[in-house]
């Protein structure tokens, strides 16, 4: 019976040679702990009992996780063997019975194939469930970004704004740097505040995206009145919503961050009191402004 089941799940994914050696261990003894996983998750035994193997991964468990309702086992198969044919059913199943990772996945799919209604569902089911908080964070990142930059076709900075605070406050860098320009300027009816722009500017930074490292260069530019208004408003515009360097194809440098001793220990200011501090930070020879952000304010009132 367990080959036939076998013969059925192959033909289900699709034919592939398997020439991976046979795990040794008798996995039938690990059914009961692979069980006992859906309830109380433990991924160390998905290696233990086989699922690495890809002969017993399709040949054992592949045919019994069809037969039942495992959604940690369904995706932990399909975590082992993304490129095996047709094995993506196994990502799909986990995401129907709720596994918060794979709804992600699913999800990240249909925004990327522009199939918005479709990934806000598989969302919005995954956030209701155990993602880890940098998880959320894209997630929301992402629904925010849509509504946030001009050029969406769903555009709405009622809907973006708090979805980019709640996303930034989730270690999403790019929605850091968003929060970052529209705190500066006072966009979409965000304070004006250059003290918050800069605290958004640094986590973006922290959190790896070097156009805020861009923008808090421009933002250093400003304030030292070595450029005007408008340019300052349209380079960091430039550098809002994509976290990619723009500075390679920039007309106006430097761009990059250039202290004195004292600025450099007032960066430690910033990241003890005013940036998150769960956020890694090991101090740079070249690394912030003064706290003083009083020049900053006068410059965008002009």
């Amino acid at each position: 019976m367990k080959i036939l089941s076998a013969l059925v799940c192959l033909s289900l994914i699709g034919f592939s040679p398997i020439v991976a050696a046979q795990f040794d261990q008798d996995v039938t003894a690990c059914e009961p702990t692979v069980l006992a996983s859906e309830e109380e998750y433990n991924p160390t035994i998905y290696d233990e009992c086989g699922f690495n193997d890809i002969q017993t991964a399709m040949i054992h468990w592949a045919p019994l996780i069809q037969e039942r309702q495992w959604k940690n086992a369904s995706f932990e198969l399909y975590k082992r063997h993304t490129n095996y044919p047709g094995i993506k059913s196994f990502l799909y199943k986990a995401a129907e019975l709720g596994h918060s990772t794979a709804l992600m996945m699913v999800g990240d799919e249909q925004f990327d194939a522009g199939k918005i209604p479709e990934a806000m569902r598989y969302y919005n089911a995954a956030i209701r469930g155990d993602l880890p908080e940098e998880d959320q964070g894209k997630i929301t990142g992402r629904l925010a970004l849509l509504y946030a930059d001009p050029k969406s076709n769903h555009y709405d900075t009622q809907k973006a704004v708090p979805l980019l605070q709640r996303a930034a406050l989730q270690r999403h860098a790019l929605s850091n740097n968003i929060m970052g320009a529209l705190s500066l300027f006072g966009m979409y009816n965000v304070k004006q505040n250059p003290e918050e722009s800069f605290k958004y500017f640094w986590r973006a930074i922290l959190l790896g995206c070097p156009a805020a490292e861009e923008n808090l260069g421009l933002f250093q530019l400003g304030r030292q009145n070595k450029i005007d208004l408008a340019t300052l408003k349209s380079e960091v515009m430039k550098r809002t919503f994509s976290c990619d360097k723009v500075e390679d194809t920039a007309s106006i440098k430097p761009y990059h961050l250039s202290f004195t001793t004292q600025e450099c220990a007032d960066i430690n200011y910033y990241a003890e009191r005013l940036v998150d501090t769960s956020l890694p930070f090991t101090g740079k020879e070249e690394c912030a402004f003064s706290a003083d952000m009083s020049q900053m304010a006068d410059f965008l009132s002009k």
